[in-house]
């Protein structure tokens, strides 16, 4: 047994009382994606110069039924730089 609900703008939600399910319908015009952090670009300077640099390594280490070891190791290094106005500054 379940029970439709229909509401305004096309969404469509049903509930399916024997599974304990909800199954939703949303048309995707109605559907907005905003980042949690979102910094309103209003907000925006043009940033400043600099460097950065990561790393990443890992290792492995393998012993054989012949009783020799091998070794494995990877590093990746990754650098850039910004230089100048990373993003157009707003007008007040």
């Amino acid at each position: 047994m379940s029970r439709t609900q229909r509401t305004a703008a096309g969404q469509h939600g049903q509930f399916d009382f024997a599974h304990q399910r909800l199954v939703m319908t949303i048309p995707q015009a109605l559907m907005t994606h905003r980042a949690r952090d979102n910094v309103p670009s209003a907000l925006w300077d043009e940033g400043i110069s600099a460097f950065q640099s990561n790393y990443r390594y890992s290792g492995a280490s393998q012993r054989t039924r012949e009783g020799s070891t091998e070794r494995d190791n990877y590093l990746m290094l990754k650098s850039g730089v910004n230089v100048g106005a990373s993003a157009p500054a707003r007008q007040q």
